[in-house]
């Protein structure tokens, strides 16, 4: 295994609970550290290029919304110019 040294210690203590969005490739890595450690509640979001989490109490039909404009928001060139 690779030299991970960022994060790497959460997963050896026995009563975090893990939540990972990002790359297939660092949550199999998660995955193996916390079978290793005390096998810790591990969630992931995995693949993908734009991760949105929507917790139960949200209003959907918004949050829909706002994930299809975060998606689309920067694939054009987007320009601001600062005072």
């Amino acid at each position: 295994m690779k030299n991970y040294t960022i994060g790497l210690n959460i997963y050896f203590f026995p009563s975090i609970k893990v939540a990972f969005t990002g790359s297939t490739d660092t949550g199999k890595i998660i995955l193996e550290l916390a079978a290793k450690s005390n096998l810790k509640s591990v969630t992931l979001e995995l693949g993908g290029k734009s991760p949105f989490i929507i917790m139960d109490d949200a209003d959907v039909d918004h949050a829909v919304e706002l994930a299809h404009f975060a998606l689309f928001f920067n694939q054009v060139f987007v320009g601001m110019m600062l005072k």
